[in-house]
């Protein structure tokens, strides 16, 4: 009735033959799509620097100096990770990670800001608007390593809690399938496909607790 399907299961022995622990199983297996990431600064020898550093760290960026065109891109295919600089001529970090935060894949985003270390209200600003971290200049490959270490765990964790809410609502739509074939088989005859004789007193009740209700006349009719 419920469908499960059941099969015999091979002696572990041979599961653990068919499948050996490979050299670096244990460590942490990254989504490629999490690989990607776009920085939005403007072109000179520091970004090539940046862009090179990112690289080594086995990311691939992307980089943009044009702000509209950034934002338009981000919007079109909102990226997993965003790094902004907030030095960039014409580019409005707030209104980036605000729209980035009102659109429902762009609002899974990690936005990674980079800051003088003398503009700490512009860094406010930018984590207030909706940015998940701030990087202080001058950068270097230490840090940068931790931050987008930290952008990539909550990445995962992100993903995680994304699919345990999908299970729940999946299992709760199977619940309620199955919840819904029981009541039908339980209300019918299985050689006939009819109403069954249960079904038949529930709709009888049904109808006469509307006719008292409504003091509405009843007829009943029975062929066999």
């Amino acid at each position: 009735m419920l469908q499960v399907r059941t099969r015999d299961m091979p002696p572990f022995a041979e599961l653990l033959a068919a499948s050996p622990p490979r050299p670096g199983m244990a460590a942490e297996v990254r989504d490629p799509a999490e690989q990607d990431l776009l920085l939005v600064a403007a072109d000179g020898d520091e970004t090539t620097a940046l862009v090179r550093l990112i690289g080594e760290l086995g990311y691939r960026p992307q980089a943009m100096a044009d702000p509209e065109a950034a934002i338009a891109s981000a919007l079109a295919a909102p990226p997993p990770l965003m790094v902004i600089d907030l030095d960039l001529p014409g580019f409005d970090a707030g209104r980036c990670c605000r729209t980035l935060r009102q659109d429902a894949l762009g609002d899974n985003t990690y936005v990674l800001a980079i800051a003088a270390a003398d503009s700490e209200a512009g860094a406010m600003e930018a984590l207030e608007a909706g940015a998940d971290d701030v990087l202080l200049k001058p950068i270097n490959p230490q840090n940068l390593r931790l931050r987008l270490n930290l952008a990539r765990r909550m990445l995962h964790l992100r993903q995680e809690m994304r699919r345990e809410r999908e299970g729940v609502v999946q299992s709760a739509s199977q619940f309620a399938d199955s919840h819904r074939r029981l009541i039908q088989v339980a209300l019918t005859d299985p050689l006939t496909q009819l109403p069954n004789r249960r079904h038949g007193l529930d709709y009888l009740q049904s109808e006469w607790a509307v006719a008292q209700g409504n003091t509405l006349p009843l007829a009943f009719l029975m062929l066999d």
